[in-house]
């Protein structure tokens, strides 16, 4: 996976994540990831769901990469 790819899949899963590179100083290298922000105040099957997501999107990455 992009990371703008993943991000952009998560998000069509309904689930929101975001890119490394927000959270990266302006000279700075971000890392190939994504922030999973946890909010203690969200259901625990929610978040189990969302998880779930994001592992199946992981397990089967997208057949084209654009370059």
């Amino acid at each position: 996976w992009r990371t703008a790819a993943f991000v952009h899949a998560a998000e069509s899963a309904g689930v929101l994540v975001r890119s490394a590179e927000d959270f990266t100083l302006r000279d700075g290298r971000a890392p190939h990831a994504v922030r999973i922000g946890v909010n203690g105040m969200v259901d625990p099957a929610r978040f189990e769901d969302g998880i779930i997501k994001l592992a199946t999107l992981l397990d089967n990455p997208r057949e084209e990469i654009g370059v």
